[in-house]
């Protein structure tokens, strides 16, 4: 049963009885990162771990580069990420707009650049689980499409827009049971995403050896020959050729691929009379 509905930023929350349509921060503490390249005059700094827009994926954090910045000693405190503080960026692509991840403690309080927003649960009817799920859901990411500032195809949002944030809050104890049914789905996805990776190496290791012949099939050990291409196909020409989804193109790294797929797009004029057909 809904027992309201309340419009905010363009968009419609219908409230399920027993939850609260809040403002995120009123749940939360949210800061704004460090500046790049400032320099400080009469105090003590230190060079310090720093995540980067680079660093801050949707949904997983990538960690193979970590640089670091200078920071007063003074600060390292303010602009610490701890364990379950949520970071989200200030703009990017429009459909990666306030993109962001969980921070576990990979590294031991990490500073964040200016250009990235830590979020960290302030109020006892938040769980930071749900918190990260519900910034991730369709109904968060128009809220941040809506309010964003868009210029030539970037979009980016400030504090105050990130602060307003509307957040569908259920009783802390129906957040934790979805956080876990979630993060349990979550599980199978990585799992299966690693198992697809593994087949893929294997497949790429196969190619590599079974097309040049460095491994044979069991009861094949005759020598290969090498042809030129003309040496197995027939070139023709048909004049008033409409286009087709069978125009490839060729790839030094993949051969005959077609260019819908390696160009994401059609290229191919609508008349096909300069083209070969093999």
């Amino acid at each position: 049963m809904v027992s309201d509905k309340v419009k905010k930023a363009g968009l419609e929350f219908e409230v399920p009885t027993g939850w609260e349509l809040e403002c995120l921060g009123s749940l939360s503490g949210i800061q704004q990162g460090l500046s790049k390249g400032k320099i400080y005059k009469n105090v003590n700094t230190v060079f310090h771990p720093y995540l980067r827009v680079a660093n801050v994926k949707d949904g997983y954090f990538d960690l193979s580069e970590i640089k670091e910045i200078e920071i007063p000693t003074s600060d390292l405190e303010r602009y610490s990420i701890l364990e379950n503080d949520i970071l989200i960026t200030e703009g990017g692509d429009p459909d990666k707009l306030g993109r962001g991840c969980i921070w576990e403690g990979q590294i031991s309080k990490p500073v964040f650049q200016n250009h990235v927003f830590r979020i960290r649960a302030s109020n006892s009817k938040l769980n930071p689980w749900y918190l990260f799920n519900y910034l991730q859901s369709h109904k968060a990411k128009t809220y941040f499409l809506n309010s964003a500032k868009q210029t030539t195809g970037i979009a980016s949002i400030n504090s105050s827009q990130v602060k307003e944030t509307p957040i569908l809050l259920p009783p802390l104890v129906e957040q934790k049971k979805i956080a876990e049914i979630l993060g349990a789905i979550d599980q199978v996805i990585q799992t299966f995403e690693k198992l697809i990776a593994q087949k893929e190496l294997r497949k790429k290791w196969l190619m590599q050896n079974l097309l040049n012949g460095k491994k044979r099939l069991k009861g094949f050990s005759g020598e290969w020959r090498e042809f030129q291409l003309l040496d197995l196909f027939n070139r023709v020409t048909r004049k008033n050729e409409e286009r087709n989804s069978n125009v490839v193109t060729i790839s030094a790294q993949r051969g005959f691929v077609k260019q819908k797929d390696f160009f994401k797009k059609n290229i191919a004029s609508e008349i096909l009379d300069n083209y070969f057909l093999v």
